[in-house]
């Protein structure tokens, strides 16, 4: 059985495995902004892998705190310690850590515990149970050491309250483990991450996560309670009840509970302040007070340059997402990013990313899954104004050389009846369901909208002459339909096509790349005195007499054979054509001075985004910068701008590429789209 909790109390106050080292300083460390307490700042240490080390500088009004952020013991030389009357350094004994940590479990030799989860990656007992440790239900894990390697199993879901013991069954070679949870919360405090800003020692501010933990932003009060506040169901980490605190405007404080099983979360709701004679001594109860003011200045130096785009969301971006309308997740990270296009996005782009929030109380709003962990339903907060929680189908991402096509009068018959009403909705149901690949939509019908559930298809299936019916299909490579491969965009300022259908696309290129995408559309209206501004052709034929002039808020798209034509403007406005000319150029160590750094992570994103940017021609990739990316906005090249020897930049140029002719110009805009 595991030790006494009060035993594990004064252990653990005995042996807090840390040395000092007074008036002396070691050179190298990083500073940590916002954390000025020795608890804090040994708490940050301790939840970095690589840290051992810490100093703690009485010089300045708070103090400040400085870690070690990689390199781990190994790398400790004596050289490195100088003489600092008004410095602390603290060096951390990891081995003892792990001692006291280790006073929560209890072992059953030869005893397997069956509704364990086996763990394909971890084959260690001390990975075994840290990875247990972490998830909040945990309390049971078994060591298979007849396997090679030995194999961990650990509970998934339910935890204490659900141990039943006719489940432990005697086995060779496997061990089992329990682990004590409120013993666990007092020896290895949970803390919960936010974004800081650190500086390193003699280099310069750099963007980096770092743990925020009691006492960087928050006071801790040990063995007390602060009455009045309201329980928090399913939060059952003090990580997620810190969390759900720091997202409520009125929360100054928490309660966190381990007198309970599982532990509770308690959180201020109503304005107002604290009150001393609210607080009370409580055993197993730990308060955790909230200086706003530090956590509004953590949370500025979050917030990072994005490009400028529109907070409308594409419907084709939502249709592999579902969203939950005032729910929270707890746990994520927040990103810099502004809208929420392209915090989905961003989602797409990281492959562990599955979940994001866009919380309009705070600012940035996008918080993002970054790691590795599965869904825990324990983690979810319903009833949270100004939230909604966002959740990525990932197989529906790999439908992404699908689109679609529409057969007008055409039923497909077979398919299922389901509740939504307007063709988008019809479409992004089936998108998102991996069996579905054709839909109807029958206005004779309610609701009108037909979708597939098996993902076969029998042309024999097909009627047609269905006057109230559209047939849609998800096909391969129509990104560019084959009788379009010969045509060239041509534009008209200052015209309009009666009878087009408005759609909900909100940029130039988003409006051309839908009329592209399909079967039906070889004309679009871009209108700026109408939101959405796109127009475009949903109907087969072309009427000039349509055509209506001198209209000063709308230009006219039309695609027509690109030799031979009338017209000889291709396309001048769309900004990307005048680029098709040139050629990325690299020029490695070099930085160009006066660009704006933008929020993307990897060169072909970077430079897609210049590329789209009428004003830029010119990037940096400098990976000593998070985000890395910075872009030009204005301006021309000015050599006078390049500087050299900068070994983590990569300086790009657009310029004049060899043998380009004007016969290639559409042909390579072509290429471009359908890269994109």
């Amino acid at each position: 059985m595991s030790a006494p909790l009060v035993k594990i109390k004064t252990f653990f106050q005995k042996c807090d495995c840390w040395a000092a080292r007074l008036s002396y300083q070691y050179v190298g460390l990083s500073l940590q902004n916002g954390v000025s307490t020795l608890p804090a700042c040994k708490a940050v240490c301790e939840n970095l892998a690589t840290c051992v080390l810490i100093n703690l500088d009485s010089s300045v009004s708070p103090p400040t705190c400085w870690v070690q952020e990689t390199g781990g013991l190994n790398n400790i030389t004596n050289d490195n310690f100088l003489p600092n009357a008004a410095v602390t350094s603290f060096q951390f004994n990891r081995t003892c850590r792990a001692l006291v940590s280790e006073l929560c479990w209890s072992a059953s030799q030869n005893t397997r515990y069956i509704g364990l989860t086996q763990q394909t990656t971890i084959s260690t007992e001390q990975s075994c149970k840290n990875y247990c440790a972490s998830l909040p239900f945990c309390v049971l894990v078994d060591l298979d050491s007849n396997t090679s390697p030995s194999t961990c199993w650990v509970q998934a879901t339910g935890g204490t309250n659900d141990v039943n013991q006719n489940n432990f069954i005697p086995t060779n070679f496997i061990n089992n483990y329990r682990l004590n949870r409120t013993c666990l919360a007092v020896v290895s405090p949970n803390v919960t991450t936010l974004t800081t800003s650190t500086t390193t020692s003699g280099g310069v501010p750099r963007t980096t996560s770092a743990v925020v933990t009691p006492g960087n932003c928050w006071t801790v009060r040990n063995q007390t309670q602060y009455f009045g506040l309201t329980q928090q169901s399913n939060v059952l980490t003090v990580t997620a009840c810190l969390d759900i605190c720091a997202r409520t405007p009125a929360c100054l404080i928490v309660n966190f509970d381990t007198s309970t099983a599982p532990s509770t979360c308690w959180i201020q709701t109503t304005s107002g302040p604290l009150v001393q004679s609210s607080f009370q001594e409580q055993p197993f109860v730990t308060s955790f007070i909230l200086d706003r003011n530090c956590l509004a200045q953590i949370t500025s130096t979050t917030t990072s340059l994005t490009q400028t785009t529109t907070t409308q969301t594409s419907p084709l971006l939502l249709a592999c997402w579902t969203a939950y309308n005032r729910t929270l997740y707890i746990g994520l990270e927040q990103s810099g990013i502004t809208n929420l296009n392209d915090c989905l996005l961003r989602c797409q782009t990281l492959s562990q990313c599955f979940i994001a929030d866009f919380d309009l109380a705070t600012n940035p709003p996008c918080w993002l899954k970054t790691d590795s962990s599965p869904f825990n339903s324990s983690n979810v907060i319903t009833g949270v104004d100004g939230i909604t929680d966002y959740r990525l189908n990932r197989s529906c991402l790999s439908r992404g050389g699908f689109c679609w096509n529409r057969y007008p009068n055409t039923r497909y018959l077979g398919l299922q009846n389901v509740n939504y009403n307007t063709v988008d909705d019809c479409k992004n149901y089936c998108f998102s369901q991996a069996n579905c690949f054709i839909m109807n939509f029958d206005t004779s019908t309610s609701p009108p909208c037909w979708v597939q559930a098996d993902g076969t298809f029998d042309p024999q299936n097909t009627l047609t002459n269905q006057p109230t019916v559209d047939g849609y299909k998800l096909e391969q490579n129509c990104t560019i339909p084959s009788n379009k491969s010969n045509l060239c965009w041509f534009d008209y300022p200052q015209t309009r096509s009666i009878g087009l259908t408005n759609v909900n696309y909100y940029t130039l290129e988003q409006c051309r790349q839908f009329c592209q995408n399909s079967a039906v559309c070889y004309v679009f209206d871009y209108d700026v005195g109408t939101t959405p501004p796109c127009w475009v052709q949903t109907e087969i034929g072309f009427n000039p007499n349509n055509l209506q002039t001198n209209v000063p808020s709308v230009t006219h798209y039309r695609l027509q054979f690109c030799t031979g034509s009338t017209s000889t403007t291709v396309s001048v406005p769309m900004t990307v054509i005048p680029k098709l000319r040139f050629c990325w150029n690299t020029y490695a160590q070099s930085r160009y001075i006066g660009l704006q750094q933008v929020n993307f992570y990897d060169i072909k994103s970077c430079q897609d985004y210049c590329f789209n940017l009428a004003a830029c021609y010119i990037m940096d990739f400098d990976t000593n910068s998070q985000p890395p990316c910075w872009v030009q906005t204005s301006g021309t090249f000015d050599s006078n701008f390049v500087i050299t020897n900068q070994p983590t930049v990569t300086n790009f140029r657009l310029e004049t590429c060899p043998n380009v002719t004007s016969e290639s110009l559409v042909a390579n805009f072509v290429i471009f789209s359908n890269a994109k």
